[in-house]
């Protein structure tokens, strides 16, 4: 891959990885989950994704 290449990637897996952690933070707020499960599951989870959007 070459460095635009790597360039788009990583702009595509950031807004990505971004709408993830949107989604999270709607879903648990709505919840009313502590704040320190909200930031837990937000690191995990978008972890996991760029995880498979890099490997």
């Amino acid at each position: 891959m070459s460095l635009p290449d790597d360039h788009r990637l990583a702009a595509e897996l950031a807004t990505r990885a971004g709408a993830v952690l949107l989604e999270i933070r709607a879903r648990l707020t709505a919840e009313e989950v502590p704040t320190s499960l909200l930031k837990h599951e937000g690191d995990q989870r978008s972890h996991e994704f760029l995880m498979v959007g890099v490997g």
